[in-house]
């Protein structure tokens, strides 16, 4: 999994929608109470279509979750496909799906990673493969707990010369098609790639004419740095029939254009209305609680009531020392 620069836009254009609806909203207030509980709901109703009711807990990265839990919202039983799906919680763009009854296919050919998705994601099927443009083997350059991992020669002697160190592996390949011909049995609501490098040779192994993903977000960007690397694919997805409809900063995302009534969603980043949580955040605040509860129960511990008087004895020994040493001539304190 790359890292990217953050993108930050300089004094960008409202999207015209946007502008649109606050000119009717301006226009509006001469003719409305905004005291009154019915202009508050047009006004929420508004926005409702966009972002969802309660948002998520985020695990990605970048937060490609909150985009496309605002989009995918609906849907309450989804499914998703996970090329490069590595840590089963850490960065990860299906975690917080999981969590909410949907189900996929994650593909991870680095062992450790494999296995712990085999172990918390009961519900997936995780195969131990690597995906590319034909059936057969294929080398691995692991860079274990980097998310470096690549099947591109180059890149891994770029991260090399860098002093990343990496360990040569033998492992499976299979194609897209494939996969979708003996696993999926429905629709799939959301393809996501992340392979250092690999992604045209992986785009090369399905038909996008026949195996149509609602959404594809693709990371973008060249491994470690932000400089672009969608040139090599992006026209392939483009001719078949899908519009590219929004960048992160590190992934290129694109819609089946039969899915185009979701379009709308994607108009703004992940912002304030998408109501998320961090799940770094989320992480810290369960453990401060957690140490309040604790000392809790030690200050209402029987032990904790008899050491009282000592605790006390303590304290004030401790302010007396300090008052001495504040009354004393700087010279007399050693």
């Amino acid at each position: 999994m790359g890292l990217s620069s953050s993108f930050i836009p300089a004094h960008d254009v409202a999207p015209s929608e946007d502008v649109h609806f606050y000119r009717g909203m301006n226009s509006a207030v001469s003719s409305l109470d905004v005291s009154k509980p019915d202009f508050v709901q047009k006004v929420s109703a508004a926005r409702v279509s966009k972002y969802p009711p309660f948002g998520i807990v985020s695990y990605a990265q970048n937060g490609e979750d909150v985009l496309l839990w605002r989009v995918l919202r609906d849907f309450r039983d989804g499914f998703y496909i996970d090329v490069g799906a590595e840590d089963p919680t850490r960065n990860s763009v299906t975690r917080a799906f999981y969590e909410r009854g949907w189900h996929g296919i994650n593909i991870e050919p680095v062992p450790a990673h494999c296995d712990e998705l085999c172990h918390e994601r009961s519900r997936d099927l995780t195969l131990q493969v690597a995906m590319g443009d034909r059936a057969g083997w294929s080398t691995l350059y692991e860079f274990p707990e980097t998310g470096l991992s690549t099947l591109v020669e180059k890149v891994a002697s770029r991260h090399r010369s860098k002093g990343f160190r990496f360990i040569e592996r033998r492992v499976p390949m299979l194609t897209l098609a494939s996969l979708w011909e003996d696993f999926v049995k429905g629709e799939v609501h959301f393809l996501k790639i992340d392979v250092e490098g690999y992604e045209a040779q992986v785009l090369a192994g399905m038909d996008l004419a026949i195996y149509r993903p609602w959404i594809i977000l693709i990371e973008a960007t060249e491994p470690l740095n932000c400089e672009c690397a969608s040139r090599e694919w992006e026209s392939k997805i483009l001719g078949a029939q899908y519009e590219f409809v929004h960048f992160d900063g590190l992934n290129r995302w694109y819609l089946g254009e039969e899915r185009s009534e979701l379009k709308e969603r994607f108009d703004a980043p992940p912002n304030i209305f998408d109501q998320f949580e961090l799940a770094a955040t989320v992480s810290v605040c369960d453990r401060l609680a957690a140490a309040e509860r604790d000392l809790k129960q030690i200050r209402a511990s029987a032990s904790w009531q008899w050491t009282a008087p000592l605790r006390a004895v303590r304290d004030g020994v401790f302010r007396l020392v300090k008052r001495f040493q504040k009354n004393q001539p700087a010279n007399l304190i050693t």
